[in-house]
């Protein structure tokens, strides 16, 4: 890699850009003006049928975009409030079963906590909404607890009729 780009420069252009330099040099000892480039501009007059300008009025200016609202600060609800989920789903005869659970709501965290309001656990980031937030948390404790994913439990077949 080269240091400087005139050494990579064939000789004649070389030539050529230190003669622009050099006169340059001497017009700025002189203290003459740079010279203004003409640049010769064809201008035609077009009737208002032609004139795209004209014949085509500019589209209505796009509506303003709403603005995004602020997200509100929630409020801390220190009061439980009991909610239920399915643990397992009702299958013939079989009537499922259900989970209750308490939650309250602290510095935009979800703590699930028992009838008291005393939380047990650490706080979860609240998703869509708190109830969601919580239900999802006890439906992951519960398969902690397990210690198997949801919903296993033995496998409900449907009479044959032959026995």
């Amino acid at each position: 890699m080269a240091d400087n780009i005139l050494t990579e420069l064939p000789p004649e252009k070389l030539q050529k850009v230190l003669d622009s330099l050099e006169k340059e040099r001497q017009r700025r000892a002189d203290g003459k003006l740079a010279a203004a480039e003409v640049k010769a501009v064809e201008r035609c007059v077009v009737g208002p049928e032609t004139n795209a300008i004209i014949s085509n009025p500019s589209p209505a200016p796009p509506r303003a975009k709403p603005k995004p609202r602020k997200a509100k600060a929630r409020s801390a609800r220190l009061t439980p409030v009991p909610f239920f989920i399915y643990v397992t789903e009702a299958i013939g005869a079989d009537p499922g079963s259900i989970a209750e659970g308490h939650f309250i709501v602290q510095d935009d965290k979800v703590f699930l906590s028992d009838a008291s309001g005393i939380p047990n656990g650490e706080g979860h980031t609240i998703v869509r909404d708190e109830l969601f937030t919580a239900r999802q948390a006890l439906r992951q404790r519960l398969a902690a607890q397990r210690g198997d994913g949801p919903n296993h439990r033995p496998i409900q077949y449907k009479p044959t009729g032959w026995m």
